[in-house]
């Protein structure tokens, strides 16, 4: 059963990942999700790239 309410926070969750493998840190979690909430309502994919390019 899919529930699509679900998805958006597996996404998150995928990019939080992505961004520690390719710093090759643990991520400060409160500036992490200050930024996820501070992104207004952004397309996934969009909100994806913002978040990689903040996080180099």
């Amino acid at each position: 059963m899919l529930i699509p309410e679900y998805t958006p926070s597996y996404k998150i969750s995928e990019l939080l990942t992505r961004v520690e493998k390719k710093q090759g840190v643990i991520v400060n979690i409160r500036e992490f999700h200050v930024a996820i909430i501070g992104s207004d309502s952004l397309p996934l994919t969009v909100l994806e790239e913002m978040i990689e390019k903040q996080f180099e």
